[in-house]
């Protein structure tokens, strides 16, 4: 991959060097996001590449919907633990790709499906998976789908989606549509309609990332949720950092006189998992209690040495 794509620099047009064309008709999926704004901003790319660029572009959008017609989709579920228990409360569902032989990581290919309007299809297609999970013998639990702004604004991809969870058999109170504090600002009206007429079906609703940017205390109240989940970003102070507990000691406190659960997001060591549950955290979730991974063929307890730590 250039050097281009790679640099940490704030960007110089003087300093950034002219790349043939032909070499962006290797680029792969990873690298098309990043060089795509490079590419507006730099003066010293000749006209050519820019067209092979978006020729490249066009090739992935191509790309994506063979995807999903192939079904090269699938989802990875990283399970979500009761704080003070380590039992399986449910599962958060995380799209996959299967594209020239590897995963591509979602960072690099959900905002080229965001874009192509693929999201709700893709997402409908792996609900089969969703059910078979929730079917799993003696899991009572939850399956957590995030959406985005540009589906909950579409009132026939939130009905298409409702529709296909009934098909199944499947309790809409055991599917929880993720969204975050910028997916309902984007579109608010269209956001509240969407999810009153989810919640009236008896589906559940998080505000996922907060903590994040520009989220507020605001979206606890304003938006019909059941769940909050804290920022990994936040979660990491736990432990060690006495201003962090209390600030998220105020957010689990006003979280719980409002009748929210509380998930701590990105939990990654024994400090934080411990120090979640001395805090109040309902739930847990990180790559210390639980990695990503495919379909489980049968539901497990959280590692009881790690939830035997307090």
């Amino acid at each position: 991959m250039s050097d281009v794509l790679h640099a940490t620099r704030p960007f110089e047009p003087a300093s950034l060097p002219v790349v043939p064309a032909c070499e962006w008709s290797s680029l792969s999926v990873e690298s098309v996001a990043q060089a795509g704004q490079l590419l507006l901003q730099a003066a010293a790319i000749s006209d050519s590449a820019l067209l092979e660029l978006r020729t490249t572009a066009t090739r992935l959008d191509a790309d994506l919907r063979a995807g999903l017609a192939r079904d090269a989709f699938h989802y990875d579920y990283q399970p979500i633990y009761g704080a003070l228990t380590g039992d399986v409360h449910g599962y958060e569902a995380l799209l996959r790709w299967s594209h020239a032989g590897h995963v591509v990581s979602p960072d690099n290919f959900l905002p080229l499906v965001k874009d192509a309007g693929l999201l709700a299809d893709i997402q409908i297609a792996q609900l089969g998976s969703v059910a078979a999970l929730l079917a799993l013998p003696g899991f009572t639990g939850s399956v957590s789908v995030n959406w985005s702004p540009a589906q909950l604004a579409e009132r026939n991809d939130v009905s298409a989606f409702a529709a296909r969870v009934l098909a199944l058999g499947v309790d809409p109170a055991r599917i929880i549509v993720e969204i975050t504090g910028r997916t309902a600002l984007r579109h608010p009206q269209e956001a509240r309609e969407s999810l009153a007429f989810l919640k009236d079906l008896g589906f559940k609703v998080a505000l996922d990332d907060f903590g994040r940017g520009h989220d507020g205390f605001a979206y606890l109240c304003d938006l019909p949720i059941d769940i909050v989940k804290i920022d990994g970003a936040l979660v990491r102070g736990l432990g060690d950092s006495p201003r962090a507990h209390r600030v998220l000691g105020a957010i689990v406190d006003v979280a719980h006189q409002l009748g929210h659960l509380v998930v701590a997001e990105g939990v990654e060591t024994l400090d934080q998992l411990a120090a979640a549950a001395r805090m109040g955290f309902d739930l847990v979730q990180g790559h210390l209690v639980g990695p990503p991974a495919l379909r489980p063929e049968s539901v497990r307890a959280g590692d009881p040495a790690l939830f035997g730590i307090r």
